[in-house]
């Protein structure tokens, strides 16, 4: 037999006490929405790409639709890369930086001065084995 359906007022509409069970999103939503918003969360990683690309952007005078027309890239997808939705592989940046009119060398000038890599020790251990 099948359950009884529940009527609205047997129904709680109060929000639970705690979302850690759910992580960050709401348990209100559909699996499908939880699923988009986890997708489309900012990696903290990409801010640094994200805000050297939206940077040469504006220094260009493109608007987000004119620089992903100039690129040949989706709208949406520049601005998922300058909110740092997006991970970028190589041939997406390439068609980035041709877009933006800059090179390599200029890029990763950028990116080290926005986010300096770590050194490395000063003790390099050999590679000979003993």
């Amino acid at each position: 037999m099948w359950p009884i359906r529940p009527t609205i007022a047997s129904c709680s509409l109060k929000t639970p006490p705690s979302y850690k069970e759910f992580g960050s999103v709401s348990p209100w939503l559909t699996v499908q929405q939880r699923a988009y918003r986890l997708f489309m969360e900012r990696h903290e990683d990409l801010a640094a790409f994200a805000t050297v690309v939206r940077t040469f952007r504006r220094a260009a005078g493109y608007t987000q639709e004119g620089f992903a027309h100039e690129a040949r890239l989706d709208r949406g997808f520049v601005g998922a890369v300058e909110r740092g939705e997006r991970n970028v592989g190589f041939r997406k940046i390439r068609q980035l930086l041709v877009g933006l009119g800059i090179d390599w060398r200029d890029l990763g000038i950028a990116l080290q001065e926005v986010d300096p890599l770590p050194r490395r020790a000063s003790g390099r251990r050999s590679r000979s084995s003993a």
